[in-house]
C-alpha cells in the first residue's frame, strides 16, 4: 500500500520522516487503517493535538488524527481511519491548498476530508491507495508571500512503504 503523509514544517530537502508504519484492521466488519510516523523535522516540536476525522455531508466521525512528542523527544503523527465509512463516499481530483498537485497521489481521485483548517486526503484506486494528511501552519505565512506558491516534497521509502512529506507555501 503507497502511503502519502504531506505535512507543513521546515527542515532540509531530506526526507522528513524517520519513520512510518501502516497497516489494517478488521473492527466491527469494517476495515480501518493505522498510520503511525515518527517525523525528523530538526528542533522544531509540533504541539500536542488530536483532530477527529469527521465526514462533512453526514457529520459522522470514521477517526482520528494526533501529534504528539514520544518520551525521547520525537515528534509523532498517528492516523486511525475506518476507510468502510468512507469508501462510498464521491471521488474528486484534488490539490494541495496552494494549488500545487498532491505528491504521488497526482490526479488520482481522491476523498478530501476537512479537519478544521487541515485536511486529510485518502486514494483507494486500485494500485494507488494512498493517505494524505496536509496541515497548514499559520506561523509560515510569511515564507509563502516571500517565496509565492511551491511544494517541496521529497518521496521516502522507509519500512516498504512510498511516501513524500515537506514543506508547502501559497
Amino acid at each position: 500500500m503507497f502511503s502519502l503523509l504531506s505535512l507543513m514544517s521546515c527542515g532540509s530537502q531530506k526526507p522528513m520522516v524517520d519513520d512510518i508504519d501502516v497497516s489494517t484492521a478488521i473492527v466491527d466488519n469494517d476495515i480501518v487503517l493505522q498510520l503511525s510516523a515518527d517525523l525528523g523535522i530538526g528542533n522544531l516540536q509540533l504541539p500536542t493535538a488530536s483532530f477527529p476525522i469527521i465526514l462533512p455531508k453526514i457529520g459522522k466521525e470514521i477517526g482520528q488524527i494526533s501529534l504528539g512528542i514520544s518520551p525521547d523527544g520525537t515528534n509523532e503523527l498517528k492516523m486511525e481511519v475506518n476507510v468502510s465509512e468512507a469508501a462510498n463516499l464521491e471521488l474528486a481530483a484534488v490539490r494541495l491548498p496552494n494549488g500545487s498537485v498532491l505528491p504521488l497521489i497526482n490526479d488520482n481521485p481522491v476523498l478530501k476530508i476537512p479537519l478544521g483548517k487541515a485536511t486529510v486526503y485518502l486514494s483507494l484506486a486500485p494500485g494507488a491507495e494512498a493517505v494524505g494528511i496536509a496541515i497548514p501552519i499559520r506561523t509560515f505565512d510569511a515564507i509563502g508571500q516571500k517565496v509565492g506558491t511551491s511544494a517541496l516534497m521529497p518521496v521516502f521509502n522507509k519500512n516498504g512503504i512510498l511516501g513524500a512529506a515537506g514543506v508547502f507555501t501559497s
